[in-house]
């Protein structure tokens, strides 16, 4: 953009020339500069379109105020607010005998100008399309008869949020609370390409039941993918400088990321009198970072890191070093972190000592299965474990078996519950032999507690036993009989009913065997059923499934490309491009002119590669025993390893393939079996040509 004393010099010049003669005037002055010409020539435009609006005052204009009092069917009852270009008054109408009670907005007096309607019809347009239970509803709107643009919305009976902290003083987690709807409400907008452009604590009220709902759309845009038409000097006019984002007050016209500085902001101000926290002052930061590429790519990460700060995880706007991990864990389960290795030591031989009696074994026996449930949670199917604490479960658990398998009656639900844990963590380490034997034995248990008679816990545990089974194979690279595994498992999941599968339905990895089974799907010809899969996972707005729906983004993306309409395809390439899905929009690129090396990577993609091979080196380092980090890491390093060979460093190239090919060998003696370690170890040995790219869905 040119400097602004150099637009506003030429501006000056040629504004009180006849419209004659400026195209000569400008020719000399811009001196072939087509930006500066386009800039002035855009603000000359402005001031012949703005009527007498330029020739009057602001505070004539503020001070006018709307002499009727009705607009169209509302009778204005009281002036309640100022908003953006509006005026909002409290109305009240009569409609089929019932009184209704609506805030109406009109245009404000001494800004009826062209520019300014056309953006007051927008803000109509943008709020009729909106339905969700933190966003102020339209009711009506419409021209009057003496030619007054109005729009009527739901009346919010409540006050601000900066009012209901002075006057309520509500925890720090009722706060959190409160921005937490503010963030759900922004996510809405943004998966409906929508930007608000103006939130701050005057355009947040707060309800008496304590609901928040977000006002004032003035500023707000629908997305567009030409830039010209997202910033200009209204805009600037319109935004509140404190809450506004770096870019914004730049000129460049509400953005997401813009939005989620404003949420930044609204975060530090609803937080700023309390003492400090760690956690919620990095999340902050992560907002507020001047760089939009720094900060939270979308309000779903912004909701994720709020939900690991109310349950007391690491947060992801901070370093994750193994201190802070540990910290939290023991936040989290100090009683399990403190007394793990003596209630094994204490409460196991106590069983077994005490076993002769009866009545007391039955007792232990109860409290080792409360233990055993305590410790092991089915929540977590991921193995997801610091290595130490990883090492304590996995010994722990193979000393447990075998006690559990000594209790009488046989506790068949525990039993199954320790295996599958079991199993998961030896699948991590990639022992997936003895995993695979686990997984076995808890589908057994499970199998035999199923009968005419059986709970509803008997038929989750062993629905949660077939969905072990399916991930342990994604995990160990068997996409193939993954996917074939889990199309009949969902298919039983989705017979049972609703009460039955509600909590499961609320587990990421749940949805990672439902992608699974839709591609499976798709392999059979059953599109119409896949594709209905995948465009819930694409549109479920929830932050725990942004991995889910990534990867059935691509699947739908890739499947209409194939077979049709590409308008759908292109639909979702344009869900990719809001959501910066990068591997989806790869999809979506252009074919180039000239295809380029085979392998060569360029720009993003190349950086991209290097960010992820540097992450996974540091997971590893911090975790060596993490089987899929590793093996994961040899994928990428063979995808450098061919841009290397396709940018000609040969020497380079070579020297990367044989510490991969030596690392793969090191892994295959784990598992001799493993097939990714196989066609890894066979790419440039003549048995495959290159290293087929993972399927999506069996990737998380």
């Amino acid at each position: 953009m040119k400097h602004l004393d150099e637009i506003e010099r030429v501006f000056l010049d040629v504004l009180d020339l006849p419209p004659a003669e400026r195209p000569a005037r400008l020719d000399a002055l811009c001196a072939g500069d087509s930006g500066l010409r386009a800039r002035v020539e855009s603000l000359l435009m402005a001031q012949e379109n703005s009527g007498d609006f330029l020739g009057r005052t602001l505070p004539e204009c503020l001070a006018a105020d709307f002499t009727d009092d009705t607009v169209a069917q509302w009778q204005l009852v009281e002036r309640i607010g100022e908003g953006g270009l509006g005026v909002v008054y409290r109305a009240c109408a009569e409609q089929d005998g019932v009184l209704l009670t609506a805030a109406v907005k009109i245009l404000r007096p001494g800004f009826d100008d062209a520019a300014f309607r056309r953006r007051f019809v927008q803000e109509r347009q943008i709020l009729a399309s909106l339905d969700h239970p933190h966003i102020a509803r339209l009711l009506d709107a419409g021209i009057s008869a003496a030619g007054v643009s109005y729009m009527a919305m739901q009346f919010v009976d409540g006050r601000p949020i900066d009012r209901h902290l002075a006057e309520s003083s509500p925890s720090l987690h009722c706060r959190i609370g409160l921005f937490t709807q503010v963030c759900e409400a922004v996510l809405y907008l943004h998966s409906r390409f929508i930007a608000h452009g103006d939130i701050k604590p005057s355009n947040v009220m707060v309800t008496a039941e304590g609901n928040v709902k977000l006002l004032d759309f003035g500023a707000a845009r629908v997305l567009s993918s030409r830039p010209s038409e997202q910033g200009g000097e209204l805009t600037r006019l319109l935004l509140t400088p404190h809450f506004a984002s770096p870019e914004q007050r730049r000129g460049d016209g509400p953005s997401l990321l813009g939005d989620i500085f404003s949420l930044g902001r609204l975060l530090e101000f609803l937080t700023a009198s309390l003492p400090a926290n760690a956690d919620l002052s990095a999340i902050q930061q992560r907002c507020l970072d001047d760089s939009p590429a720094h900060r939270y790519q979308s309000a779903a990460e912004l909701l994720e890191d709020l939900r690991r700060w109310r349950e007391r995880l690491p947060v992801r706007a901070r370093p994750a070093t193994v201190l802070y991990f540990a910290s939290r864990f023991l936040r989290r389960r100090w009683p399990v972190a403190a007394l793990t290795a003596a209630l094994f030591a204490s409460v196991l031989t106590g069983w077994i000592v005490s076993s002769r009696n009866a009545q007391r074994a039955d007792l232990r026996a109860a409290q080792y299965r409360d233990l055993v449930t305590t410790l092991f949670d089915t929540r977590d199917a991921s193995g997801q474990t610091a290595g130490d604490q990883a090492d304590l479960l996995e010994k722990a658990l193979e000393r447990s078996i075998p006690a559990l398998h000594n209790i009488r009656p046989l506790p068949e639900a525990q039993l199954a519950l320790a295996h599958q844990r079991l199993a998961f963590i030896q699948a991590r380490r990639g022992v997936f032999a003895p995993a695979f034997e686990n997984i076995a034995h808890a589908l057994a248990f499970n199998r035999r507690a199923l009968s005419p008679s059986a709970s509803a816990d008997d038929r989750t545990r062993y629905l949660v036993s077939r969905f072990y089974e399916v991930l342990l194979h994604r995990h160990r690279g068997e996409a193939a009989l993954a996917r074939k595994l889990a199309l009949p498992a969902m298919e039983l999941f989705l017979r049972h009913t609703a009460s039955l599968r509600a909590p499961l339905e609320k587990l990421s990895w749940v949805q990672s065997v439902r992608l699974l089974a839709a591609e499976q799907l798709l392999q059979l010809g059953r599109t119409a059923e896949a594709r209905q899969w995948l465009a819930e996972a694409v549109h479920r707005s929830h932050p725990a499934f942004v991995n889910q729906r990534d990867a059935a983004l691509i699947s739908l993306i890739r499947d209409f490309q194939s077979h049709g309409p590409a308008s759908e395809a292109g639909r979702y390439c344009q869900f990719a491009l809001l959501h910066k899905v990068q591997r989806a929009q790869r999809l979506c690129a252009p074919p180039a002119s000239s295809p380029a090396p085979k392998g060569l990577l360029h720009g993003e993609q190349l950086t991209t590669l290097l960010s992820r091979i540097q992450t996974l080196r540091e997971t590893v380092g911090k975790e060596p025993h993490r089987f899929r980090a590793r093996t994961r890491l040899l994928k990428a390093q063979l995808r450098y390893a061919a841009h290397l060979r396709a940018s000609g460093q040969a020497a380079q190239e070579s020297a990367l393939r044989a510490q991969v090919k030596a690392e793969a060998r090191m892994l295959q003696q784990q598992d001799p079996e493993n097939p990714i370690l196989a066609r890894i170890l066979s790419v440039g040995s003549g048995k495959a040509r290159s290293l087929a790219p993972p399927t999506p869905l069996a990737t998380r």
